[in-house]
């Protein structure tokens, strides 16, 4: 059975473009794997607290030795991490907001982005460990950021992601 994991990330709900997308999206998946499975998350009805120090302390402390007190600042990173690893596929609605991603998309980013976990290192770069899944960005810009368009400077979807999305190589 394969599985979608549906993430939305704008805070206008009802009047959303990205959101509309990608409910679209999810209505033709369903349609072509009648027995697929989603798992939606919903970014902004998510408490998603930014990284701090005592978060990336455990995060490179091994699994056996962390205290309960790392275990429970890693257990919404472990929860996002298993809904990653166990779809066969995403579809991530990306509303630009002030010619930016939104903030809750970032700081899921943060917390999915976890050496020996989404990405390691090798020959001095990073490796995605996340693979054979596929992956579809639907953005909403409230406008168009082609490459031969004048707006082509204000697209700053892969300056802003690109370097974080390295484990879905």
């Amino acid at each position: 059975m394969s599985t979608l994991l549906h993430i939305d990330s704008s805070p206008l709900y009802g009047r959303s473009v990205s959101r509309e997308l990608t409910a679209a999206f999810v209505t033709q998946w369903k349609a072509s794997h009648p027995d697929g499975r989603v798992v939606d998350r919903d970014l902004n009805a998510t408490a998603m607290p930014p990284i701090n120090a005592e978060w990336v302390g455990a995060v490179y402390t091994p699994e056996q030795a962390r205290t309960p007190q790392q275990k429970e600042l890693l257990s919404l990173s472990d929860s996002l991490l298993a809904e990653l690893e166990q779809a066969d596929e995403y579809v991530i609605g990306v509303p630009m907001h002030n010619f930016g991603v939104p903030s809750v998309l970032k700081l899921w980013i943060d917390q999915i982005a976890r050496v020996g976990r989404t990405f390691s290192y090798g020959d001095g770069r990073p490796k995605g460990l996340i693979v054979g899944k596929e992956a579809t960005f639907i953005i909403a810009t409230g406008g168009i950021y082609d490459a031969q368009t004048q707006m082509a400077s204000f697209n700053s979807w892969s300056r802003i992601c690109g370097p974080y999305l390295v484990f879905l190589a």
